[in-house]
């Protein structure tokens, strides 16, 4: 029996009532897309992390692929972000292998080679959309992001991420339409092996 949902109009909203959402399936592929374009979607306070966050890449070519999504959040940490299609273990395996090419590929950059190669790349193609849509920095796209962001926060936020980068402290974000106990293991023993990396599972 599928879930619902009922989701409560604001107060002062004058439709009123409230509305009754029936889950259904959604083509992998489809869904994949909806989040990509959708990013708020993902449940970053559940990380511990404040929303919104910032999109700095998205089908961001690196050397040993092309990453999902990549985010940023306020406080400066950097999220990699993939998206697999099934249950399997092999499709785990292979989305967990990526995610850690990926950050690979990030480790040691320095802040104006990520900004050169990833964010502000991002920011001038299609693929961007929303207010920071041609920001021609990533200082620029943080204060269209947050704009109460102040010059200490922006300092403190580039320290953090230039750490992030030069350590490879990166939070790895593996949303799959259906979790299993053996990839929920997997995360918690990455989680409690690596004290410089982070991993969620999202379903």
């Amino acid at each position: 029996m599928p879930r619902r949902m009922v989701v409560v109009n604001e107060v002062g909203d004058e439709s009123g009532g409230a509305t009754v959402f029936v889950e259904a399936a959604s083509p992998e592929l489809a869904l994949q897309e909806r989040l990509k374009a959708n990013p708020d979607l993902l449940p970053v306070e559940d990380f511990g992390m404040s929303s919104p966050m910032l999109v700095v890449g998205r089908e961001t070519i690196l050397e040993s692929g092309a990453v999902d999504l990549l985010g940023l959040t306020r406080r400066g940490d950097l999220l990699v972000i993939e998206f697999k299609t099934g249950p399997q273990n092999p499709d785990f395996r292979h989305a967990l292998a990526q995610v850690l090419h990926y950050g690979s590929d990030l480790w040691q950059l320095d802040y104006e080679t990520f900004e050169r190669r990833v964010a502000r790349p991002y920011f001038s193609s299609p693929r961007c959309v929303g207010s920071t849509h041609n920001a021609e920095s990533l200082s620029s796209a943080a204060t269209l992001c947050w704009p109460d962001l102040s010059a200490e926060d922006w300092a403190e936020l580039q320290d953090r991420l230039e750490h992030a980068l030069a350590h490879g402290s990166f939070h790895y974000v593996i949303v799959a339409q259906r979790l299993t106990p053996t990839m929920e293991r997997a995360a918690e023993y990455l989680n409690a092996l690596c004290p410089n990396a982070f991993f969620y599972l999202v379903e």
